[in-house]
């Protein structure tokens, strides 16, 4: 029997292929890094601008000096690395930055005074649509999904898609 998916199935299907090569490296800079975080950090925060936005940016160039510090000359400040390889190297470092992890909770947990490591239950639970309205009060930083945008940019710097 040789059966064919629908044309529609093909085409909804294909939306959810990756368009990006894990396996492509890239070069990037420090200053490629903090300002990639610093435009996704603001574009995906509920507020204008995310509380403690200098503090996570200054941490995170401690955190990552002593990489490009140790880069050889020939390296012009240049680290090369995939898609994969960078995701683990920024939420490594992004990770262990306590002002980062708190862009996880929304406006309506801090005024509960939930911390990010409490349990966080029914506070955290609520259903999005495009048919919803958005109310910043609620909503927070998907930390994952800032780190992938900020690899992507990344990757999209480096190569025409």
């Amino acid at each position: 029997m040789n059966m064919k998916p629908d044309g529609d199935l093909i085409e909804d299907g294909g939306k959810l292929i990756s368009k990006y090569n894990d396996s492509k490296k890239m070069l990037f800079s420090k200053k490629d890094l903090i300002g990639t975080l610093a435009n996704w950090s603001i574009r995906q925060s509920p507020k204008n601008i995310p509380d403690d936005l200098e503090t996570v940016l200054d941490k995170f160039q401690d955190h990552i000096n002593i990489y490009f510090e140790r880069l050889e000359k020939k390296d012009l400040g240049f680290m090369e690395m995939d898609i994969p390889e960078l995701t683990k190297f920024l939420m490594g470092n992004l990770i262990t930055i306590k002002e980062f992890k708190e862009w996880n909770l929304s406006q309506a947990e801090i005024d509960l005074d939930i911390k990010i490591e409490d349990e966080r239950g029914e506070y955290c639970n609520s259903f999005v649509s495009i048919h919803s309205e958005n109310n910043p009060y609620f909503e927070f930083v998907d930390l994952d999904a800032l780190v992938r945008n900020i690899c992507f940019s990344v990757y999209e710097t480096n190569y025409k898609i």
